[in-house]
């Protein structure tokens, strides 16, 4: 099948087609799917799936875990500050660090030398990779209905004040501003969306499949709910808004206040 310019993982990603190339478990897995809504509608095996595999590495190995009172198994290296409440399996990596007035619920994998800042809320299935920080008042939950019911956050990422990411993708290096609302949505590797951005990820008759057009194409997702797929080291500015199923090429620079809908930067 040859693969349509600009839409697929391997070119909106930066992913590389050669098989001998060192690559994430993450883009090995989306090197495995055509286009990113396909990862959207896969989400929930791939990350139950990781969870999987760290219970049973728990399961073999609990002398390396601290069961904490709080119900959070982690090594003695971590910082699990008070009045942190836990409901679920949640593992923490080494010299990782939870702040106290967090809420986590669900199955929960924290990797290595993160912080997670006062009064945040984790709630479904959830993998955060290492040298994360999620700042004060974030967001990270699935969707309540018609969409996935998990999170996957990678590396090196940053997810700034107050804001929400809902059942979506935060690929290695990306950075979310304070204030932004991101559902159901993969932002691309070392990929910035600005404060107060705010996506929409259905259409207005909730029960509509949201459609991808291709020059004279329709694409279907077979998603109710589909935000915005961003390409790698694109940056949107402050305040920008998106329709559902907008997708952004690679290295674009968005302006401030814009609404974007469509393809961005590539042959439509």
């Amino acid at each position: 099948m040859k693969l349509i310019p600009g839409l697929n993982n391997l070119d909106l990603f930066g992913i590389s087609p050669d098989a001998n190339a060192p690559l994430s478990e993450l883009e090995k897995w989306l090197r495995t799917m055509e286009y990113p809504w396909l990862a959207i509608r896969n989400l929930n095996h791939f990350v139950e799936g990781i969870i999987e595999s760290k219970k049973k590495k728990y399961s073999e190995h609990k002398e390396d875990f601290v069961p904490r009172s709080l119900g959070i198994f982690s090594h003695e290296d971590c910082v699990l500050e008070p009045n942190i409440t836990s409901e679920g399996f949640i593992m923490c990596g080494h010299h990782t660090k939870i702040e106290s007035g967090c809420r986590i619920t669900g199955n929960v994998v924290i990797g290595d030398h993160c912080i997670i800042e006062s009064d945040c809320r984790i709630t479904g299935n959830v993998v955060i990779g290492n040298n994360s920080h999620l700042h004060h008042g974030v967001t990270i939950t699935g969707c309540s209905k018609a969409g996935p019911s998990s999170v996957y956050i990678g590396n090196n990422v940053n997810i700034y004040q107050h804001s929400v990411v809902k059942a979506s993708i935060m690929m290695d290096g990306a950075n979310i501003y304070s204030g932004s609302y991101v559902p159901v949505s993969i932002i691309g590797p070392n990929a910035r969306v600005g404060s107060q951005n705010s996506f929409d990820d259905a259409k207005i008759d909730e029960n509509q499949l949201i459609v991808i057009q291709y020059k004279l194409e329709s694409i279907q997702t077979e998603l109710k709910r589909l935000g915005v797929m961003i390409g790698s080291n694109t940056k949107m500015k402050s305040g920008v808004t998106a329709d559902p199923g907008t997708i952004v090429a690679p290295n674009q620079i968005i302006p401030r206040n814009e609404t974007i809908q469509g393809l961005i930067g590539m042959e439509k």
